[in-house]
């Protein structure tokens, strides 16, 4: 008897029968306007017919995709993109923690609004000078220096140097006749900017907050499920207390980005171990303080 050969479909031949790719475009576009960032750039990555959907060209269509999805998923950023950005690149300068000169990803990087980018503290230092090196150098004039807008690093003004100079170089083109008219049109595009950056300042303020108490809520959700865990025995093996003291769990708080699996997993590897450090140091002071307590119990008092 002949067996009979069946063929198995492989997971490339699965994923292109059930899979998104098979969608009409303007229902793949409408199941895209509900969906957050972050889902949107790892869709994005999937393959080259979902990047041009979501990522190429400037249609009306694929911007409010992204648009739609930073105000109801970012509700805290309701200003539109500065000037020069369409909102695809908006969201992803606001969710990526990248350097733009350098194009590392540094947890420590900020967002500049006056340069208009996002930068590390190394790249800052070698791209700008403070107001009083500058007025010391010479580089610029100071009636130069305070027509034009400034970023601030620990409450000190600096200033990005590739802007400042352009600027200067056209100053000293300029006769005296058409001297004040540049400085009087320079002093009304600068307070434009520094509106739009105060309004911009504060909501980034706005947004840490939301993001800190989302993502604290996020992990301790997973401290929770952690908690809930058993030994062999029954007893639970990670008490909330002890938890609370590791450091690991302190500084992971401190970020806003959004809390990941991946970023669970690293988190849960330390937290096992800094809480056997934590009983292991715990049962050391009971048994010294009980040492102590078995030494009182010897000493006898004579009252007179």
């Amino acid at each position: 008897m002949k067996l009979k050969q069946f063929s198995i479909p492989t997971i490339s031949t699965l994923s292109t029968r059930h899979s998104l790719i098979t969608l009409p475009p303007e229902i793949f576009l409408n199941i895209c306007k509900h969906l957050p960032p972050f889902d949107l750039f790892s869709l994005s990555r999937v393959c080259r017919l979902f990047y041009n959907d979501l990522c190429l060209g400037e249609s009306v269509t694929i911007q409010e995709i992204w648009r739609q999805s930073r105000l109801v998923f970012m509700p805290y950023r309701q200003m539109g993109p500065p000037e020069g950005m369409n909102e695809k690149e908006y969201v992803r300068f606001l969710v990526e923690d990248k350097c733009y000169f350098c194009g590392k990803r540094n947890k420590s990087s900020r967002i500049y609004w006056e340069r208009g980018v996002r930068s590390c503290f190394e790249c800052l230092k070698t791209r700008t000078k403070t107001q009083e090196e500058l007025i010391e150098s010479k580089i610029v004039p100071p009636a130069v220096l305070h027509l034009l807008p400034c970023s601030y690093t620990r409450s000190i003004p600096i200033f990005w140097l590739d802007q400042i100079m352009p600027k200067h170089e056209e100053f000293k083109r300029l006769n005296s006749q058409e001297c004040l008219a540049w400085m009087e049109k320079q002093r009304i595009i600068t307070e434009q900017i520094e509106k739009e950056m105060d309004l911009r300042f504060f909501e980034d303020m706005a947004a840490k907050k939301v993001q800190k108490t989302e993502r604290k809520r996020a992990i301790d959700a997973k401290l929770n499920e952690l908690c809930l865990e058993k030994n062999e025995n029954g007893t639970c093996r990670y008490l909330r207390k002890y938890l609370d003291q590791c450091h690991s769990l302190k500084n992971s708080y401190k970020y806003t980005r959004p809390f990941t699996e991946k970023a669970w997993k690293l988190l849960k590897r330390k937290l096992a171990k800094e809480y056997l450090q934590l009983i292991e140091l715990e049962k050391e002071n009971v048994s010294s303080q009980r040492s102590v307590e078995l030494a009182l119990e010897k000493v006898v008092y004579w009252i007179d």
